[in-house]
């Protein structure tokens, strides 16, 4: 019986040295599970900047009408270059028809959308057309109009090849993270 008691006494003190500590020092605050004394990571922003663009069949006959989709992940200016089969590089968008470039980010566009003025008819001959598909976050120039004729849809004045030059020059003067890009393919017979 006494050995029970030292035991009781002896936990008192405890008890009171406990009680005695909260009080001196404070209870800690509750905190939210997983909330200990490791640090936080801070979310890392999304910086990754897609363009996906196609159009509807991947065959076109001479004098079919194209429509190009494109979804960008986000807010950008857009520019289209169609190269078709004989290397005449025309800009499809903007054009003097639809001057507004800018597109919304997880919207899915279509050009040339119900309202727009025009259309994008397959001329030929038979072969391959690229169309070339650019997206900026800031509303930079990416041609420099003497290079182009003055047309509503103004055409490139060189090569094919001096064209993917001078794109890539421009965009090559951009950071990176800044714009993107994709090509559509697809056959004219």
């Amino acid at each position: 019986m006494e050995v029970s008691m030292m035991k009781m006494k002896t936990l008192g003190v405890i008890l009171s040295l406990v009680v005695f500590t909260l009080v001196l020092y404070g209870c800690p605050a509750p905190q939210p599970p997983g909330s200990g004394t490791e640090p936080t990571p801070t979310p890392t922003p999304t910086t990754s900047f897609t363009l996906n663009a196609s159009t509807l069949q991947s065959t076109y006959n001479i004098g079919e009408s194209v429509i190009v989709s494109v979804l960008s992940s986000k807010p950008c200016y857009l520019s289209m270059f169609n190269i078709d089969t004989q290397g005449v590089v025309t800009q499809i968008f903007p054009n003097n028809l639809a001057m507004n470039n800018y597109m919304e980010g997880g919207q899915m566009y279509h050009l040339p959308s119900q309202t727009d003025r025009f259309r994008l008819r397959v001329t030929g001959p038979a072969g391959t057309e690229r169309i070339r598909v650019i997206a900026t976050l800031q509303n930079v120039g990416i041609v420099v109009p003497r290079d182009f004729t003055n047309a509503d849809f103004p055409v490139f004045k060189g090569s094919v090849e001096e064209f993917d030059r001078l794109i890539d020059q421009q965009l090559g003067s951009l950071p990176e993270s800044d714009w993107t890009q994709t090509n559509i393919t697809f056959q004219v017979q």
